[in-house]
């Protein structure tokens, strides 16, 4: 029987095992893993569309800033929002749905 630190040290798999509910150990495979993080990465992304509209309600310019910077539409945003500030509200919502909406699968 070997003695080393070698032997000692876990084998790596791709399973880990997990305490579920009421205690029992459930295994989970490192897709499982992959999907909670892209879970994860949904919800913390909805929230921030969600912070953005509310910003570009309040003042256009920044939820257009927040989602593609200093660029085109950004200044054009401020334009539109010193023309008057609805057309720079729509102009911010429109900014922000088209930047964040789902992509189509290849």
């Amino acid at each position: 029987m070997r003695t080393d630190a070698l032997s000692t040290m876990p084998r790596a798999t791709p399973w880990t095992f997990t305490a579920g509910p009421m205690g029992n150990r459930t295994a989970r495979n490192r897709s499982d893993r992959c999907y909670d993080q892209l879970k994860i990465n949904f919800r913390t992304e909805r929230a921030m569309t969600i912070i953005r509209l509310i910003l570009t309600i309040l003042l256009p310019p920044v939820g257009v800033f927040l989602t593609v910077g200093i660029g085109l539409h950004f200044w054009l945003n401020i334009l539109l929002t010193i023309c008057g500030y609805i057309p720079g509200i729509v102009h911010g919502v429109w900014v922000i749905a088209r930047k964040t909406a789902p992509k189509p699968a290849a």
